[in-house]
């Protein structure tokens, strides 16, 4: 876990994880180790995405994988290992966000879900969104978050549009820790 210095104030340790799919979940750790937060998470066996087997995006940000080929008990060990989960989608239907909503709540786990919309093949958010969520991530004392959503599979386009905003969310986040520790 990588851990924020500032001035030699106490470390603020934080993590990213995913489940290693691509489109949101890939977002988010790419989107972690640009700000500098440390990434983890759990992959199927054999380090399985929609894309094929990434063994070399596993070692890059620190997935392990699991016993199970599928993607249920990734899926709830990202949430068991998490203090919290968000989930960025345009559809929250899909197989995949209907299983992590279901596993939250079985965890009684805290969860933001962020809706996605798309207009002429743009995706966006509320103008709201960052500032809320890292709120959350702030006064929850979130220190280890699993990002979840839609596959490109899904919502083709999804991750590109997840990288920005998720690198917007976390630059907020680690500049709002710093912050607090100075008050």
């Amino acid at each position: 876990m990588s851990l924020l210095v500032f001035e030699d104030e106490p470390l603020v340790p934080l993590k990213v994880i995913s489940g290693m799919q691509n489109g949101v979940d890939q977002a988010a750790l790419y989107a972690a180790e640009t700000v500098g937060i440390a990434t983890g998470g759990m992959a199927p066996f054999g380090f399985k995405t929609l894309d094929g087997y990434k063994p070399q995006i596993a070692k890059r940000f620190n997935v392990q994988q699991s016993d199970d080929k599928g993607y249920p008990v990734r899926t709830e060990m990202n949430i068991v290992n998490s203090d919290a989960t968000m989930q960025i989608a345009f559809d929250f239907s899909s197989a995949g966000e209907t299983l992590t909503t279901r596993l939250v709540r079985k965890h009684n786990k805290p969860n933001v879900q962020i809706q996605v919309y798309q207009q002429h093949g743009v995706y966006f958010t509320t103008t709201r969104a960052i500032t809320e969520m890292t709120h959350f991530l702030v006064t929850q004392k979130i220190r280890v978050l699993n990002v979840a959503g839609n596959s490109e599979k899904t919502a083709l386009g999804i991750g590109n549009f997840a990288q920005s905003f998720l690198t917007m969310l976390f630059d907020n986040w680690v500049k709002e820790l710093n912050a607090n520790i100075y008050r």
